[in-house]
């Protein structure tokens, strides 16, 4: 049997992850099987555990992923200086009908709150890792003291979680008031000094 080079064995990680990172978000962790992973990263179920000890395990590194790709656009835009207007658009984003509607290319923090709640240290650990990642990058984006920044990011970040999980379960007419109401207050969170 031909031995896998190293090189392949990290495509296949990081295929693993990203199917997983996407499945989780849609399905939820208790609603996604490993099987259902591999089958979709085109592997077999035994191979899993070559990656990950498990699921647990990919969860936590799953997450991980998702937050990357959530944040990585306004960190990008961020380090090259565009401040307010780089969280603004992730605001404008997060609070979009596109948003709402597809969690499995969204936001990990609102696809999986409830999920991390109820699993193990290692995915609490990487959803923790992920709101704290977030409210920097929202802080980021504002003006005034470090801790106001802080207390304004985390207040931003609870409305936002908070506004996509109900627009998520809403009908038409509730989930645009829940957004327009949404992009209101954001917009008077971002636009303070202070507390």
């Amino acid at each position: 049997m031909p031995r896998v080079s190293e090189a392949e064995k990290t495509r296949s990680h990081e295929r693993i992850v990203d199917v997983a990172s996407t499945m989780l978000r849609q399905r939820g962790i208790e609603g996604t099987s490993v099987a259902d992973v591999m089958a979709a990263a085109g592997m077999t179920h035994g191979g899993f555990y070559r990656h990950f000890p498990s699921k647990e395990a990919l969860a936590g590194v799953a997450i991980d992923h998702a937050v990357e790709q959530s944040l990585g656009e306004v960190e990008a835009d961020l380090a090259r200086g565009a401040g307010r207007r780089a969280v603004q658009r992730y605001i404008d984003h997060y609070l979009s009908d596109e948003h709402v509607a597809a969690p499995a290319r969204g936001c990990p923090l609102a696809a999986l709150s409830r999920d991390a709640a109820l699993s193990g240290a290692e995915v609490r650990a990487a959803y923790g890792r992920g709101v704290e990642r977030t409210i920097e990058v929202l802080a980021a984006g504002m003006e005034g003291t470090a801790l106001s920044r802080r207390r304004r990011a985390l207040k931003l970040l609870s409305m936002l979680i908070g506004a996509v999980s109900l627009a998520r379960c809403s009908g038409a007419e509730t989930r645009a008031e829940i957004l327009l109401s949404t992009r209101q207050s954001a917009a008077r969170i971002m636009a303070a000094t202070n507390n």
